[in-house]
């Protein structure tokens, strides 16, 4: 038990040790792209759903305005299938990623775009779809470590979702909390 707490201490500090070679730099184009485990929920007037697990994803595409401050364009994505249905809540944002200290990796993330919610059930050999779409945001936080000079291993915590998606004359509310591990190239 001592050596495998030794050995774990030891990968430990020479990880933190690595990611400080490496200074906090952004410039030009950054691209990420990351997974993880999402809870959504999905809500209409006079309803609301149970909030349901599943595998959510992202992918960040921008460029430095600044050496603390990142525009992008993100597609987030959530997506269920049980019982013969699929329920999918999507954003397609522009998002604004700001560093605090241009010498810290940590970031906070906030956009605002379009929106989309979606459900297909399946009887059979017949698919009945239904979608909607409407306003798209997303709020996070996360930390960029620093594995190479323009490579970062990103953890995050991100809350996505859609307003006033329209689907057969209800309006619906999607929602999602996201948290995973991105790839981040500066």
């Amino acid at each position: 038990m001592r050596v495998a707490t030794l050995v774990c201490c030891a990968l430990v500090a020479s990880s933190a040790l690595h990611a400080q070679s490496h200074p906090q730099t952004r410039s030009g184009f950054n691209i990420s792209f990351g997974f993880g485990s999402g809870s959504a929920g999905v809500s209409c007037d006079g309803c609301e759903s149970d909030r349901r697990n599943s595998v959510a994803g992202y992918l960040r595409i921008g460029g430095t305005l600044k050496p603390n401050l990142i525009l992008a364009g993100e597609s987030s994505a959530w997506t269920k299938e049980e019982d013969d249905a699929r329920v999918t809540i999507s954003t397609l944002n522009l998002v604004g990623q700001f560093y605090p200290s241009v010498t810290n990796g940590f970031f906070l993330l906030g956009g605002l775009g379009a929106g989309r919610v979606g459900a297909s059930v399946t009887s059979g050999s017949t698919t009945v779809t239904s979608s909607g779409n409407g306003m798209g945001y997303e709020l996070g936080t996360g930390y960029d470590w620093r594995l190479g000079t323009n490579f970062s291993l990103s953890p995050f915590l991100t809350y996505f979702g859609t307003s006033g998606v329209k689907i057969e004359g209800d309006k619906l509310n999607g929602n999602v909390f996201v948290i995973g591990l991105g790839l981040t190239w500066h």
